[in-house]
């Protein structure tokens, strides 16, 4: 009996060096594995109380196995479980993080975006009876009115669940004082818009925008956002809209140094052109201009079908006799057959436009023959 009781002995010797040991480790794999999923089951990946309890949970646990079948025998595990739960105990009692900032309030438009501390956790220690009151620590500043972001050094204080403080006297604590820094920032409500540019039969007075939403809103440094009144989403070309109704989603891009605080990143655009309508016309009044010297322009298109857009009273009235096709030809200088890029000219209705800009209309050029000649070689 003497002897099993020294090998057991040795064995929680052992256990004491190996759990310290391995519970200083297990604070830094989490980092040594590159964040790996796994190792945040077994290690500390902050400092919070919880993941402190780990480290001790499971060097502790794993050494109470390994003891188990070394001596052969159960006997170790319910000391060492009454062990492990009077240290897990234990740990919550001597850290405490800093709750409860009161007696600040800041200037209109403004907004605490964050409070940090220099310290995550105060270290506690006493009598149990006192320790095991304490429910928080809290930190008192007064500030009022913050337009800018401040730190202040001060005390704190130790309160009970009810927020009574709990007596110090019989207390040491690891630090006296605490730096907070309050971060307070500017925030304001931007207004999103679009470009849109005039074309086919429409103006921007012709169209009715919609964006949801309407606007976002921003915080950031007051020298930044002072200088920002709207966010263009983008361009629509209203003369590449084939029906009188578009909706478009766009990304929302926000300035830089600023943050978006609607968490909203797309709005939705919607185009609707009203009083107009659309049609299709069969263009067949096809001309050239800047006929390459030497050569004849022959089009092998016949009619092209135009999409144009004008006002309900004038719409029906536009026919194919209104419409030219011009081919400007002054890229081409040799003969040949090409597809060739046509400009739509509607005659007559000034407020009437074309959807689109590629047509096109497939010319032959061909080598000029001298009539004359021609005439007097058949005599």
């Amino acid at each position: 009996m003497k002897q099993r009781n020294q090998k057991w002995h040795t064995w929680e010797t052992a256990g004491l060096f190996a759990v310290i040991l391995l519970g200083n480790a297990l604070h830094f794999v989490y980092d040594w594995t590159g964040q790996a999923r796994w190792a945040a089951f077994i290690s500390a990946v902050n400092e919070s109380t919880w993941e402190h309890m780990k480290l001790l949970f499971v060097p502790w646990f794993l050494w109470t196995i390994a003891e188990c079948i070394g001596l052969r025998s159960l006997r170790p595990a319910g000391p060492r479980a009454a062990g492990l739960l009077a240290g897990l105990a234990a740990i919550p009692l001597l850290f405490y993080g800093y709750v409860g900032i009161t007696g600040v309030s800041v200037a209109e438009g403004y907004m605490l975006e964050k409070t940090s501390f220099d310290y995550d956790v105060v270290q506690v220690t006493g009598p149990e009876s006192v320790v095991s009151t304490i429910d928080c620590a809290q930190v008192v500043i007064t500030r009022t009115n913050l337009d800018k972001t401040v730190t202040d050094t001060v005390p704190f204080t130790l309160c009970d669940k009810d927020g009574n403080a709990v007596d110090t006297a019989n207390l040491s604590m690891d630090i006296s004082t605490v730096d907070v820094t309050l971060n307070v920032v500017k925030y304001k409500d931007v207004a999103l818009e679009v470009e849109i540019l005039d074309g086919g039969g429409a103006t921007s007075k012709d169209a009715k925008v919609t964006i949801d939403p309407e606007s976002i809103t921003l915080s950031g440094d007051s020298t930044v956002l002072d200088a920002i009144n709207k966010i263009t989403l983008g361009t629509i070309d209203l003369a590449d809209m084939e029906s009188n109704t578009l909706t478009q989603s766009f990304d929302i891009i926000i300035p830089n140094d600023t943050k978006n605080v609607s968490g909203v990143d797309q709005a939705n655009v919607t185009v609707t052109i009203r009083n107009k309508e659309t049609a299709v016309i069969r263009a067949t009044n096809i001309a050239f201009i800047h006929e390459p010297e030497g050569l004849t322009a022959t089009s092998m298109t016949k009619q092209v079908q135009v999409l144009i857009r004008a006002s309900t009273a004038d719409i029906s009235k536009i026919t194919s006799n209104n419409l030219r096709v011009v081919a400007d030809l002054s890229d081409y200088t040799t003969a040949g057959t090409n597809t060739v890029p046509v400009t739509i000219y509607i005659d007559g209705f000034p407020d009437a436009g074309v959807i689109g800009d590629e047509y096109t209309i497939v010319v032959t050029l061909a080598e000029k023959t001298d009539e004359k000649n021609s005439g007097t070689n058949g005599n």
